[in-house]
């Protein structure tokens, strides 16, 4: 949502006055930091809800993502960079988790997959109570219109956003979860190797 972006950018390789406390070279950023940040931040926010909703209700039913059409570029680029490393690991995470494996994504034109403009409706609705939070601004009558409805309907929304203070616990618990996670699959493979080395003797 509007109002992370700059908190969750690395320091140096955008402008940010008065965040960047160790401004980093130009060439670091683009040597490790390929990408903006923001878009695979906001995939994986959205690809983890998706993943925990799925679990629940359809655990057993395929998923494709599709993706709005877009120019060549390193919104682009990096939407794909996520889903490539996504699919590659797709198939062991299914064996572990009994969720049935993501199967692919692709890039289509809202104008042939119509639902694809309801993340358009979303996307500005949730900006416009964005600007409202942030500066004050009164949204149009039909963000709130939209919002409210978002709100009261079957599927109630369960929005939020980002500051400082959370953003450093989601980064605190996001490392925690990764070192976890190196450690099951760390833990796993040890174990085969013991089994593989008691079958051999």
């Amino acid at each position: 949502p509007p109002g992370y972006p700059a908190a969750a950018a690395p320091a140096g390789c955008r402008e940010h006055p008065g965040r960047a406390r160790t401004p980093r070279p130009r060439a670091w950023c683009q040597r490790y930091l390929p990408f903006d940040p923001k878009h695979r931040f906001a995939l994986r926010q959205c690809a983890g809800r998706v993943g925990r909703w799925r679990k629940k209700y359809h655990a057993t039913s395929s998923l494709r993502y599709v993706f709005d059409w877009m120019a060549k570029g390193d919104a682009k680029k990096e939407i794909s960079s996520v889903m490539d490393a996504a699919l590659r690991k797709a198939e062991w995470e299914s064996k572990e988790t009994g969720v049935a494996s993501l199967i692919g994504y692709s890039f289509e034109k809202k104008s042939v997959i119509v639902p694809l403009q309801a993340a358009d409706i979303l996307a500005w609705t949730i900006y416009q109570q964005m600007q409202k939070i942030l500066s004050g601004k009164p949204p149009r009558w039909e963000a709130d219109m939209a919002y409210d409805l978002l709100q009261h309907s079957r599927c109630p929304l369960d929005d939020g956003f980002f500051v400082k203070d959370n953003l450093l616990k989601w980064a605190e618990a996001e490392i925690d979860t990764v070192i976890a996670h190196f450690k099951e699959r760390q833990a796993a493979l040890e174990s085969r190797a013991t089994i593989s080395s008691n079958g051999t003797t």
